[in-house]
């Protein structure tokens, strides 16, 4: 243990037995009081001395006494200023939250809104910088414009709270937060860790995504998240994202790795360089998605639509320049299928053929009508029994 470290302990026992330490304080200038008193008084017949014990054991029990009420107005003060960060009112919660920023107790381990019940609570507009929300209530709760910065909202409770306009950043902890049917439009996630956090039905237009953290994070049904800023920066490795609209979606170099995209539309998506590897496609829409230089390793496309897709099955290279002066090597590379299953439930083979994907991309393929047919009856089937996230 650090001697920094020891210190810290030593000043949290400090101020969690405070009150402790103010009584056996009182109770050792007591007794040092009557032993200086009989000193003082040795020769007295007992007049004097009781006088001083008196007086001495008057002063010390006023003084114990106003700690005891400074202690008790202390507690009662937090308790009103917690119940006022709930109001409704946007005016009272505001001054109770800097009343409480003041006081020390609204950051740290002495973060006073921690576990606590804001639901409904208007908190438009507050300063919530490096809060202490760890498990905190805050259904419906109106958090549009408040600055969230650095905050600590580990399991917190969300759900249709509205943090339109909110901003957090890569000091914002939210690991396991519940954000169902949250409105995030316009929220600025730059760089915030959302991993594991529930997204359910979560609303993301225009909601800045800018190298956010969303690993393990359920996206299931979130609304609008093709319309949020720099997706592609985002990390959604082992993301849940079952039915959600990326169509026409930026999403070039985004970590996917291990996602769940069942059912997903991703319509004229750039997947370009995206890493897909192990990712979950199943009856995806990838019509006309630009797959060049995708990792899709090991990924599963069973009753995926990939009409009119674009792969790479070749890495091809190319000389670019000016006035006829060769200046440098474009390279493309590769689509990478390695172990992917196919939407027809066929393997992707070892050594394809340059057209290998031809009969489910290009409408006039000999194959393709025959390849759709399978693909179809592989569709109901999973109809019947719907992938189990």
């Amino acid at each position: 243990m650090t001697r920094e470290t020891r210190q810290e302990e030593i000043r949290k026992v400090q101020k969690d037995y405070k009150l402790f330490y103010v009584l056996i304080l009182g109770v050792i200038v007591l007794g040092i009081g009557v032993w200086i008193g009989a000193s003082m008084f040795k020769e007295d017949s007992g007049y004097g001395v009781n006088l001083f014990t008196e007086l001495l054991g008057i002063g010390v029990t006023v003084f114990i006494i106003d700690q005891l009420r400074a202690y008790r107005d202390k507690g009662s003060l937090k308790r009103r200023l917690v119940r006022e960060a709930g109001s409704r009112s946007n005016d009272i919660a505001i001054s109770a939250v800097s009343w409480l920023r003041a006081e020390g107790w609204l950051t740290g381990d002495d973060g006073l809104l921690q576990d606590k019940d804001l639901s409904g609570a208007n908190l438009q507009n507050a300063d919530l910088k490096g809060a202490n929300l760890q498990n905190t209530t805050l259904y419906e709760t109106q958090l549009q414009n408040a600055k969230l910065q650095g905050a600590e909202m580990q399991n917190a409770k969300l759900i249709s709270a509205d943090l339109c306009g909110a901003g957090l950043d890569k000091d914002s902890n939210l690991t396991d937060a519940i954000l169902i049917n949250a409105n995030l439009r316009e929220a600025r996630l730059v760089g915030a860790n959302l991993t594991d956090a529930k997204l359910l039905k979560a609303k993301l237009r225009g909601a800045h995504l800018w190298e956010t953290i969303l690993k393990g994070a359920d996206l299931r049904s979130s609304e609008e998240l093709k319309e949020a800023r720099w997706l592609n920066t985002a990390n959604l490795e082992d993301a849940i994202m079952h039915f959600i609209d990326l169509q026409d979606t930026d999403l070039s170099e985004c970590r996917m790795k291990g996602a769940s995209l069942c059912r997903a539309e991703l319509q004229d998506a750039n997947l370009r360089g995206a890493n897909l590897e192990g990712a979950s496609l199943h009856m995806a829409e990838l019509q006309d998605a630009d797959l060049r230089g995708t990792n899709l390793e090991g990924a599963i496309l069973l009753g995926a639509y990939l009409e009119g897709a674009h792969f790479q099955l070749r890495e091809t290279r190319a000389w670019s320049g000016w006035e006829g002066k060769l200046e440098h090597e474009h390279v493309q590379p590769a689509t990478v299928l390695t172990g992917a299953t196919l939407p027809d439930g066929s393997k992707f083979p070892n050594s394809p053929a340059f057209e290998e994907m031809d009969r489910f991309t290009i409408p006039d393929h000999r194959d393709f009508p025959k390849t759709l047919q399978k693909i179809n009856e592989i569709r109901r089937a999973m109809e019947l029994h719907p992938i189990q996230s």
